[in-house]
């Protein structure tokens, strides 16, 4: 049984088995997780404290590498370190661009996402 942990990860992805998937698999890995299918949770983040952020790049109505410039330019955000995750052929490129702290290519499997996360949270 993995040791539990005080770090609570955000996934955002509006593919609900993917959401579903990395939550069950963050959960069986210790980590505290919340999700949403969409980026309007960032506003919530001065409330509710997260470690990490795994972003898909391409969401519905909304650019993963958008949000996470905003993220990268706000004060109370730009720490905390970002995922991008996606099946995208140019989206390790476009994760840098972003400012992302991270990419993680779609599929990936359970050792690569555990790997990235231990990586950027300590």
């Amino acid at each position: 049984m993995p040791q539990k942990s005080d770090k609570t990860i955000l996934v955002i992805d509006d593919d609900s088995g993917i959401r579903t998937a990395m939550e069950y698999m963050l959960q069986d890995a210790g980590y505290g997780v919340i999700t949403s299918e969409d980026s309007s949770i960032i506003e919530k983040l001065t409330t509710q404290k997260v470690h990490l952020i795994i972003i898909d790049l391409l969401l519905s109505g909304n650019d993963g590498k958008a949000v996470v410039k905003k993220l990268k330019s706000q004060k109370s955000t730009n720490k905390i370190p970002v995922i991008i995750l996606s099946a995208h052929p140019t989206a390790d490129i476009e994760a840098k661009e972003a400012g992302a702290d991270g990419f993680l290519p779609k599929p990936f499997n359970i050792e690569d996402l555990i790997g990235i996360i231990q990586k950027h949270v300590k």
